[in-house]
């Protein structure tokens, strides 16, 4: 049942253009206007299923219709019913809303291709070493995990990793520069924006493409609430182009194992998100060291060449998974990448930095709910958010050291 906003205004897309490669628009409510633009390196099928996708999340936080002119498929408005029960159940904050657009009458051909989106990290070379033999074209995001303003070193480089991949195995590039953060980073977190972004510039290629690819960030064992998942990425599916989560259904340390065996992707390898001074992959940070945790367990440690030929055993003991989401999949990691350890019985450091590292996460996270929890269960919203901040400033560094604290502990 979608709920009635108050005063009867609406997120609208506003001031549509479209080029051959191009797209402009703004998001507009009341006063506030967002422009966005997304360029591509290859024709743009010039229909509004794209903008449904931008804008449903963003209009849910906002509790108002979402109003996008020109048609849009009648597959994925029967499915915006869905993807909104999905999400607030995941966000109390969100509120189902009305979809305002004309279904489409006459659906066009559609090509033949099956595109993977490519990042370069781990999940996504996972999908296209698994399923080269089908995927016809690569698609490179530009403003997603690297912005487009400020890191363009990391950028040319990340761009030259995606054509030489692409190229060695024969795939079709499509690059994609899409400014479209400042407007949803207004209302919704990316981590839950981010497969509906993934999904829009999907469906702008539908001309070309029978299925696209997203390459799963998560596994069967261990799913948690997040933007790009195997329940919500199939329903922004057209009746011309198919989303697909892609590789759910293997662990991460596995899909390492898988890749590991591959030269190209030992060469290219790109996890690291923080990236500091423009670095590919920093080698310190949760992610960078949680790879290299895996590369090691799996017995491919040195394999990487973009990654630190040894892992620092002490890092690995002082990581703290704050991070509530990211945390589930970060300590799972962990823990998969241990029981692959026990399972060979050959590298007891490794085995003990991990149970250090998971036994001091364990006894943070039970002191933090007892301090915190009152606060999130009975606080209103703008309390919850304060909460949300100090965690990320405050409790994660504090984290770290009680990591060490517990590390030194063990240690004596």
């Amino acid at each position: 049942m979608t709920e009635t906003a108050a005063g009867g205004k609406a997120l609208s897309v506003e001031g549509l253009e479209w080029e051959s490669r191009r797209l402009e628009a703004r998001f507009a409510l009341g006063r506030a206007s967002h422009p966005i633009s997304i360029e591509a390196s290859e024709d743009l099928c010039g229909e509004s299923d794209a903008l449904v996708a931008l804008g449903l999340l963003p209009a849910m936080k906002l509790g108002v219709p979402l109003r996008v002119p020109g048609e849009v498929s009648p597959r994925l408005l029967g499915s915006t019913e869905q993807i909104q029960e999905i999400f607030r159940l995941w966000h109390e904050d969100a509120r189902i809303v009305a979809v305002e657009a004309r279904p489409r009458s006459e659906v066009k051909p559609t090509g033949g291709g099956i595109g993977a989106f490519f990042s370069g990290g781990v999940d996504s070379f996972f999908t296209l070493l698994e399923r080269r033999e089908e995927i016809t074209d690569l698609i490179f995001v530009h403003g997603f995990d690297i912005p487009l303003s400020g890191k363009d070193g990391l950028r040319r480089r990340a761009s030259e990793m995606a054509r030489n991949v692409s190229e060695t195995l024969g795939k079709r590039l499509i690059e994609v520069r899409a400014d479209i953060r400042s407007f949803s980073d207004s209302y919704v977190s990316f981590l839950d924006h981010n497969g509906a972004a993934l999904a829009a510039i999907a469906l702008l290629f539908q001309q070309r493409f029978r299925t696209v690819l997203i390459p799963s960030t998560q596994s069967y064992a261990h799913l948690y609430p997040s933007g790009s998942h195997p329940l919500l990425d199939p329903l922004w599916s057209t009746e011309r182009t198919e989303v697909l989560n892609d590789g759910a259904g293997t662990m991460r340390p596995e899909k390492v194992a898988s890749i590991a065996a591959d030269d190209l992707a030992m060469s290219w390898l790109r996890v690291c998100l923080q990236n500091p001074d423009g670095a590919y992959n920093c080698g310190r940070c949760e992610k960078c060291l949680r790879t290299l945790v895996n590369l090691r367990a799996v017995g491919a440690e040195g394999r990487c060449r973009t990654l630190p030929d040894r892992l620092d055993l002490r890092e690995v003991s002082y990581v703290a998974l704050i991070e509530r989401r990211q945390g589930i999949a970060a300590r799972e990691d962990l823990r998969e990448s241990l029981r692959v350890v026990d399972a060979k019985g050959a590298d007891p450091e490794l085995a003990r930095a991990l149970r250090m590292v998971l036994r001091a996460d364990q006894l943070r996270t039970a002191l933090e709910s007892s301090l915190f929890g009152p606060i999130r269960r009975f606080a209103p919203p703008w309390a919850r958010r304060t909460l949300h901040v100090v965690r990320r400033q405050v409790v994660a560094p504090v984290g770290r050291l009680w990591n060490r604290l517990i590390s030194g502990l063990d240690r004596g």
